[in-house]
């Protein structure tokens, strides 16, 4: 016959021993494969030598890690770069350099035109303290007769992306070497040299920095039949920088 104390020993071996068969609670990820879940059981209950007994000695190091995706965030930057860390950027000033070359390049005695392109910035570049540009939006203004006003009517301004930022634009003017009259038909003087109030207002209303590329002209203006390649230079237009 068995005691009291016996039954309570026996019924405490019963217990532990339907517990030791129990497992660790463990649900794998529902896209790995079976091999994938069934290396990451045997890790979590077992132990990597356990991994090596079943598969194989090479299983092991087989699991998968699940690591977290770091995705980038459009977020506004304390301070936008102001015009000269814009129109002094050697990406950026290699791209205006182009474009005043092929307006110079494309003006004829009948026809000329304007062009130019938005401008962003991305402040989390790595090894650049001042942040990376490129160029987007290109666009390319009308052929127009040398008695027509040019004008340039731009791409739509490109929304923040990532971590890029729209922080400025820029155009060119054109040559007035094969004007001889104006839109009235009154023979053609000069005009004046650099950016103008409408040039002005745009930027401005854009809230961007404005980079124009005119001749350096004479006495502030750029007469008729100045020379196609005389001097010529950068203009600062609209806001010292995106605020």
């Amino acid at each position: 016959m068995v005691g009291v104390r016996g039954e309570r020993e026996r019924d405490r071996r019963k217990v532990a021993g339907r517990q030791g068969a129990l497992q660790p609670m463990w649900e794998a990820p529902s896209d790995l494969t079976a091999v994938q879940k069934r290396i990451l059981h045997l890790q979590a209950t077992a132990g990597n030598s356990a991994v090596a007994a079943v598969l194989g000695p090479l299983a092991a190091g087989r699991a998968p890690s699940v690591k977290p995706t770091v995705q980038r965030q459009v977020a506004p930057p304390a301070v936008y770069p102001a015009y000269r860390n814009v129109a002094f950027n050697a990406t950026v000033r290699t791209q205006m350099w182009n474009a005043w070359r092929e307006t110079v390049r494309a003006t004829t005695p009948t026809t000329r035109r304007e062009q130019g392109f938005w401008i962003q910035w991305d402040p989390e570049s790595p090894n650049n303290a001042n942040g990376r540009y490129r160029i987007v939006g290109r666009s390319t203004g009308p052929t127009l007769a040398n008695n027509q006003d040019a004008g340039l009517t731009s791409a739509p301004k490109p929304a923040d992306e990532e971590d890029w930022h729209t922080v400025a634009a820029y155009h060119t003017h054109t040559p007035t070497r094969h004007r001889t009259t104006d839109t009235a038909g009154n023979p053609y003087t000069s005009r004046p040299a650099g950016n103008t109030t409408t040039d002005d207002s745009a930027h401005t209303q854009f809230n961007i920095v404005g980079i124009v590329r005119d001749y350096v002209g004479i006495n502030g203006t750029v007469p008729a039949g100045h020379p196609l390649w005389a001097a010529s230079k950068y203009y600062h237009s609209g806001p010292q920088r995106r605020v």
